[in-house]
C-alpha cells in the first residue's frame, strides 16, 4: 500500500494517470470483488470474461500496467495461453496467474503464480511489487499516457 503512494501522490495532490489492471476471469463474482477492491486502492480497472476479450482489450489500445488471469476459462485459450500470447506481444507487461488449479507444467510466460484463494492484501502486494519499476520508469521518461 505505501508504494502505490509513491505513484499515484505528489505534494497530496491524485495524479490524473493511474495504473491500468486488467482483470481476466470468467467468475463474475470474484472478478467484481477483484476489480472492486482495487478500484478502492485507486486503479484503473478493466475488466475481461476470459482471454479472447482480453487480448480484444489489448490490441485496442488502453494501456494496461499489469495483468491478472484465472488459468480455466471458456474461449479459444486458456489464462497460460493468454499469458504467452501477451508475453509475446508485450514482454515487460507484468502477468499474475491466479488458480485453484495448479498448472501441470510451469507458469513459465507469467511473472507470478497466486493460489487461489488469494488474500486480497497478497494481491494487492504482488501488484505493487510488479508494477512499481515500470510505473517509475514510464514516469521519469514522460511516457505513461
Amino acid at each position: 500500500m505505501g508504494a502505490r503512494s509513491t505513484w499515484l501522490t505528489k505534494g497530496g495532490h491524485v495524479l490524473v494517470q493511474k495504473p491500468t489492471v486488467l482483470i481476466v476471469e470468467d467468475e463474475i463474482l470474484i472478478r467484481y470483488v477483484m476489480g472492486e477492491g482495487l478500484r478502492d486502492e485507486g486503479f484503473d480497472v478493466i475488466e475481461a470474461s476470459g482471454a479472447d476479450e482480453a487480448l480484444l482489450v489489448i490490441a485496442s489500445g488502453p494501456q494496461v500496467d499489469i495483468v491478472l488471469t484465472d488459468i480455466r476459462m471458456p474461449g479459444s485459450i486458456d489464462g497460460l495461453g493468454l499469458a504467452a500470447a501477451v508475453k509475446d506481444l508485450h514482454p515487460s507487461l507484468p502477468i499474475i496467474v491466479l488458480s485453484s488449479h495448479l498448472p501441470s507444467e510451469p507458469v513459465c510466460r507469467a511473472d507470478r503464480f497466486l493460489p487461489k484463494p488469494v488474500l486480497f492484501l497478497t494481491l494487492l502486494d504482488t501488484i505493487n511489487e510488479l508494477i512499481e519499476p515500470r510505473w517509475k520508469t514510464q514516469k521519469e521518461s514522460g511516457s505513461a499516457s
